[in-house]
């Protein structure tokens, strides 16, 4: 799932796309210079992966939090307006 997510993010913007890019080169870098005793794990990597992923997920958050505030402004408008013409 995370790899998915990183791909999607990336392609959002390319502000979105430099920065991910950087991490994503600095978290191959950690795997090959700070986690030799592990050269296989990807440490790194995963770590790279799940903070995007949490970032995707406090990202999603918000723009449902925004939807919703959307929504129900209108939803509240189109009663009001509703209420108007009844009385």
């Amino acid at each position: 799932m995370s790899r998915e997510v990183v791909i999607m993010l990336s392609q959002m913007s390319p502000l979105l796309n430099k920065w991910i890019e950087s991490e994503f080169h600095k978290a191959i870098h950690k795997d090959f210079h700070e986690f030799t005793d592990e050269p296989h794990a990807m440490i790194g990597l995963i770590i790279f992966e799940q903070s995007i992923a949490g970032f995707a997920n406090e990202l999603a958050k918000g723009a449902m939090d925004a939807l919703f505030e959307e929504l129900s402004s209108q939803l509240l408008g189109m009663t009001n307006d509703m209420l108007k013409e009844w009385i």
